[in-house]
């Protein structure tokens, strides 16, 4: 399956209400908008369990929440959303373990407060759902934003494929087949 993405001068980004939270790296995703999609279609979205310890020491989460975080206020039944940031690696070959999806691409959308809550508590898991890039795409908000990640996704795929060259790449897609979108018509509309 071919990943690489095609700008499209059609694409139509997510608006933002007032009060939305944005994730934001070079492009931003409207967030409240992506919940509340995965609230409405849960069955399109895998919910796994995550290893505290491996997105905890793997992330600035130490550093950026200090103790004056009111923790006892988090509500730990909401899953964390991960996001495919970049390709999956596992999915090329590149990463050995499917169940690390932080080494494999994966980067923590929303809920860092709940994260750090596991960690403090000694929890050695959480739920996360999990969102492919496909997913994810249309709850881009900015065009300058869409066009740097669209850009960043593809020199990945470039990147992968030609460290790889004489691999076949496993694939991602058999064991979630069904809860992927198959044609543009069932991908998430914001």
């Amino acid at each position: 399956m071919d990943r690489k993405l095609k700008f499209s001068y059609d694409f139509q980004c997510c608006d933002v209400r007032e009060g939305d939270f944005l994730y934001q790296l070079f492009f931003s995703i409207n967030m409240d908008r992506l919940h509340d999609h995965i609230v409405a279609n849960p069955g399109s979205y895998p919910l796994i369990d995550i290893d505290v310890e491996d997105y905890y020491s793997g992330s600035f989460l130490s550093e950026e929440i200090g103790d004056d975080v009111k923790l006892d206020q988090i509500d730990m039944s909401i899953p964390i959303i991960l996001g495919e940031i970049s390709p999956d690696l596992f999915e090329y070959g590149l990463h050995p373990k499917r169940t690390c999806h932080l080494q494999q691409g994966y980067n923590i959308f929303d809920r860092h407060h709940q994260l750090v809550k596991a960690h403090r508590l000694g929890m050695k898991t959480i739920q996360a759902f999990i969102v492919h890039m496909e997913q994810f795409l249309p709850f881009i908000t900015d065009p300058e934003g869409y066009e740097k990640y669209i850009a960043y996704w593809n020199e990945k795929i470039t990147q992968y494929d030609e460290s790889l060259s004489h691999y076949r790449p496993l694939t991602r897609w058999e064991s979630v087949t069904d809860t992927m979108p198959t044609d543009n018509d069932s991908l998430p509309q914001c």
